[in-house]
Order: C-alpha cells, then sequence, then structure tokens
C-alpha cells in the first residue's frame, strides 16, 4: 500500500480497514502495529498519537503493518433479528444462552452431532465471538422448522413450549443437558376408602407452577391490593368487589372481608386513599365515586392516611422512599397530613417516627435521611434543617437509605407477598382432593382420593419454572396476569444448604391472542443482566425492574457455595 510519510496515523488506519474490506462502526475499534525489524517485536500505536503524522512516528518505507480489530462489543451480548413472529424462538434462544455450563459446552464442540445441534453450536460462537452485536438466526430458524413441523407457521407460538422442544431434543444427544436440566417428581394417589398408596416418578425438565385463579362471575371483579398501613407497613390482599360498584365499594369490601378478621384499629372509609403507584413514585388519585369499570388492570394500592381534623386548613403530602444509591424508590409511598399554610418541619417529624421505627423492626439498625423538596425549586433540602421554620410550597417528603437497606427492605417483603414463588411451590406440592373418581386396584371399584406431587431431591444444577399464566378450556382461552413476586438470589427451593440465583426471565407481554417476548438475562461472564427484545439489547441496572407480572418463565442456577 503507497501512502506518504506525512500522512497521518488515523488516515493510515481507515485506508488499510478499506483497502482490506473490513467492517468496523469506527476507526477507534482498530489498533494499528509496526514491526520492528531491530527488536524482532510489533509496536502497537493506540489513538493518542492518532494526529501524529508517519515520518513522527519513525514508520519508514517497506514497513509491515498489522491491523487488529479492538471490539467493544461484549461476548453473548448480541441481538437476535425477527424474521417474523419470531420473538418466541429468539427469547428461548437468549434464555438458553446465558446458562453457563450448556453455551460452555456448545462453545468448545467441534465433533458434529447433527444438523440442529450443529447450528445451535454454531450460533453460540457467533453469538459469543465478540464480533457481532447482532445476528439473524435463519440457518438455526430454517433447520428448526425442518425438525419440528409445528412450528413451521409464520404465526406466533409459545415460547416455553418451544424451549422445551429443544431441551427435549439436544438430552437425546448430548448427555449434559439431562445432567444439568433434568429433575424426577415423585407423584402419589392415596385412596380415602382403603388409604392404599400408588406411586409414579416421571421426569421433568420444567416445573410446571399453576397461579391462583378466581372463578369468574358475571357480576364481580377480583383486585389485588396493596395496602399501606399509616406507619408504611405493607399488607397484601385479594378483594373481590360488585364488578359494577365505585372505589367506595372496594373500601367497604376490603374492610368488611379483610381488615376486620387482621386488624384491630379498622379505619373509616374516609381514612382510605386508592391510587395507582407507578415505579413507587408516580400516584394517580382515585376519587370514591369513580366507577370501577373505568379502571384497566387489577391491581390497586390502598393507603391508610391520618385523620384530618380541619379537612378545609389540611392536606395530605407523599413520603417516598428512596435508595440513593441507584438513584431509585424502592417501596410505594405513604401520606402524610399536614396544615396547608405555615406548615413547619416537627410537624412532619412527629409523624416520620412510627415510619422510621417500621423501617429499623424490617431492616434493624439503619441511617435514614430525610429531605423534602419543593414545587419551585428542585433541589432537595434537609427536614432537619427546618424543625422550627415555616415551608412553603412543600410538594414531598423523601427518606433516603443506602442501597443494602433497601435491598434489605425488599427481601423482607419478598417473604410476606401473598403471591410468592414459594407459596406457588408449596401448593403445587400440598396434598389436595383428586378431580373426579378415582379408580382403585384395591377396592376394585371408583371412589374418592387424594394426590400429592415431592420434589426429588437433588435438584439440577438449572431449574427452570414455567408459571403458567395461559388457560385454554373449551370455551375460551385467558391469561393470568397476577404479580408472582420471586426471588432474584438465594433462592431455597427446601433442599437444606442449597441455594440458586436467578440467570433469566422469560416474559409475555400482552393478551393470550396478541402478544410479545421479551428476555432479561444474566451474562455469566460479566455478571451484568441484559434485556433482549429481539434486536434491541439493554443493560438493566436495577435488578428489581426484573420482578415483573409479565414473567413467564424463570430460570434458577444453583450456588457454587454451600451454607451450612
Amino acid at each position: 500500500m503507497d501512502v506518504s510519510s506525512s500522512l497521518k496515523l488515523k488516515h493510515l488506519k481507515s485506508k488499510a480497514v478499506e483497502q482490506l474490506h473490513m467492517f468496523v462502526q469506527s476507526t477507534d475499534e482498530v489498533l494499528l502495529c509496526v514491526f520492528n525489524t531491530d527488536e524482532n517485536n510489533w509496536i502497537p500505536f493506540d489513538q493518542n498519537v492518532e494526529d501524529y503524522l508517519l515520518n513522527e512516528l519513525g514508520i519508514a518505507n517497506d514497513s509491515y503493518i498489522c491491523i487488529d480489530i479492538q471490539s467493544n462489543i461484549t461476548p453473548g451480548v448480541c441481538g437476535l433479528n425477527n424474521t417474523g413472529n419470531t420473538c418466541f424462538m429468539n427469547c428461548a434462544i437468549q434464555c438458553l444462552s446465558n446458562v453457563p455450563q450448556l453455551t460452555d459446552y456448545f462453545l468448545k464442540l467441534k465433533e458434529p452431532v447433527n444438523p440442529l445441534i450443529d447450528a445451535y453450536s454454531q450460533l453460540m460462537k457467533s453469538m459469543w465471538s465478540g464480533h457481532y452485536s447482532l445476528l439473524t438466526p435463519e440457518p438455526f430458524i430454517a433447520l428448526v422448522r425442518e425438525t419440528f413441523p409445528r412450528f413451521t407457521e409464520w404465526k406466533q407460538h409459545d415460547a416455553q413450549e418451544f424451549m422445551n422442544y429443544l431441551i427435549d431434543m439436544m438430552h437425546t444427544e448430548v448427555p449434559l443437558v439431562k445432567d444439568l436440566f433434568y429433575d424426577r417428581i415423585n407423584s402419589t394417589v392415596r385412596c380415602l376408602v382403603c388409604n392404599s398408596v400408588e406411586s409414579k416418578t416421571e421426569p421433568i425438565s420444567f416445573l410446571p407452577l399453576p397461579l391462583p385463579i378466581t372463578e369468574k362471575k358475571s357480576t364481580l371483579r377480583m383486585f389485588e391490593i396493596d395496602y399501606i398501613k399509616l406507619n408504611g407497613d405493607i399488607e397484601y390482599y385479594s378483594v373481590e368487589t360488585r364488578e359494577n360498584g365505585t372505589i367506595l365499594s372496594l373500601i367497604q369490601s376490603l374492610i368488611d372481608h379483610c381488615l376486620n378478621m387482621n386488624l384491630t384499629d379498622i379505619p373509616d372509609t374516609d381514612r382510605i386513599i386508592a391510587a395507582k403507584v407507578s415505579n413507587n413514585r408516580q400516584i394517580r388519585k382515585y376519587f370514591q365515586d369513580e366507577y370501577l369499570s373505568w379502571i384497566i388492570g387489577n391491581q390497586m394500592t390502598l393507603f391508610e392516611v391520618p385523620q384530618m381534623i380541619d379537612p378545609y386548613h389540611q392536606i395530605y403530602t407523599p413520603c417516598l422512599f428512596f435508595d440513593k444509591e441507584t438513584s431509585s424508590y424502592f417501596r410505594p409511598p405513604i401520606f402524610l397530613v399536614r396544615v396547608r399554610y405555615n406548615c413547619q418541619g416537627q410537624d412532619l417529624l412527629s409523624q416520620l417516627e412510627s415510619i422510621i421505627q417500621h423501617i429499623i423492626s424490617v431492616v434493624g439498625e439503619t441511617t435514614v435521611e430525610i429531605f423534602w423538596t419543593s414545587d419551585i425549586f428542585s433541589e432537595k433540602r434537609r427536614l432537619q434543617q427546618y424543625l422550627n421554620e415555616t415551608i412553603y410550597f412543600i410538594d414531598s417528603v423523601i427518606i433516603d437509605v443506602s442501597n443494602s437497606t433497601a435491598r434489605k427492605y425488599i427481601q423482607s417483603k419478598h417473604n410476606s407477598t401473598k403471591n410468592s414463588l414459594s407459596t406457588l411451590i408449596e401448593n403445587f406440592l400440598k396434598e389436595d382432593d383428586l378431580d373426579g373418581r378415582y379408580d382403585c386396584s384395591t377396592c376394585k371399584k371408583l371412589t374418592t382420593a387424594k394426590q400429592q406431587t415431592n420434589l426429588c431431591f437433588p435438584l439440577p444444577p438449572i431449574v427452570i419454572i414455567q408459571l403458567k399464566r395461559f388457560i385454554y378450556d373449551a370455551y375460551s382461552n385467558d391469561k393470568i396476569d397476577t404479580l408472582i413476586d420471586y426471588p432474584v438470589n438465594s433462592f431455597s427451593f427446601g433442599q437444606d444448604g442449597i441455594l440458586y440465583d436467578l440467570i433469566a426471565v422469560l416474559t409475555h407481554n400482552g393478551s393470550l391472542s396478541s402478544g410479545h417476548y421479551v428476555t432479561y438475562a444474566k451474562n455469566y461472564q460479566n455478571q451484568q443482566w441484559y434485556s433482549f427484545n429481539d434486536d434491541y439489547v439493554n443493560q438493566i441496572k436495577d435488578e428489581r425492574e426484573l420482578v415483573t407480572k409479565n414473567a413467564y418463565v424463570l430460570i434458577y442456577s444453583r450456588k457454587n457455595i454451600v451454607t451450612n
């Protein structure tokens, strides 16, 4: 390549890239090296000398140069193009791609196995090469449709079903797959007449967990309620009320059927505010005469608020809970009552004492900072400095805590949530009445019976859970949107000393007839979480975003540590 000695280094890089037909986003990714014949080594020239002339850098005639691509692409962080209703495949692939043991196996695979497995192995090698941020998995998809005819139609399919087909096909050819994913469940049926027991054990690669279903009635509607008590404590209720009722009738149903059975100090209806809360911050209050038919969704937050002595001269002010290290709000707010005018910091601080005590009772001794914000200036101001001063134009009170305090608080609430992963597993494993009549081999007749399912320990290194959100019956199909609370770290399935961490979440957004899949997965090389939405990939910085009502498949990986 003939160039002038007065050419700048960056221009030499550009010409070399062009002549070699190399694809790079920017020449910043290119490292140029020159061979030093005296020392018999390559001398790299980085970006700091790009504006120097070649003769200034001592690059002589007939020099040997080498071009090295310094990719800033993280291996495994690779989007997949949607080639037409293939998001269900893309998301299943992204889930399995982030199972460390499985991907390591396919990255090292050299000998051919079968066309589909070979294509999957090649796809993994491309996704984890660090050379691609986006791929079109067309060769693999074509072989999928050839191998599994049910996926030949150009329509949306069930991502969990596809993942199950793929794992099942792999395990017949790759022994590691059986060791990684397959467990056994033991099912027993006990006759209630003669007490005889029949038992069978079968392999599973997914743990299918039914979600709680409320019987649909034309005149009733079920709401999932987060009830925020005066001191900030949170309780969870499922409340059924008239479908054509109002917010007031929902509040009354909560009092009649939930609070009366659990609390001694029952607030009046005028001391409960209904609201839609987003991101633990944005609050859209509902009026008590609003019709429930106007409300979209079945999630609702009800706040117990202090009694107003003088409603004409008092107003409610939200108190927010802020994780200062992640700059996010970690729990729903509460409401304080204050005078409209001439409010002093001391008036608010006295109400905050019980709230701070509640936080301490949950997480132990901790340090909190209390601020207030105004409608007319953006910065936060310390409440302590305004205890005996009038606070004008107050918009909100903010309690700042450390990230460790916020995480402890969230974890404690995982354990108390009504619809938690632990509760689903307990319900799945408990003894229950057998549907229909049981043909007892001992009684030689149809009887009644109970059935129970048990997990066979030890569980495999990878546990895949299906949250059974989709309901199919003879008359209609439906989807359950109930939020299931599942831990991100250190989950126990009941096996002593063995804990599991979440590594992937496959989500389904939308309805059964019209939906879209997105995967959240943890890159096992850099331990960062990413959202994989077909060709769009985004890093997730706050793990609280991983817990969503759209979760459909959860993948847990066994920790390498064993606790006593």
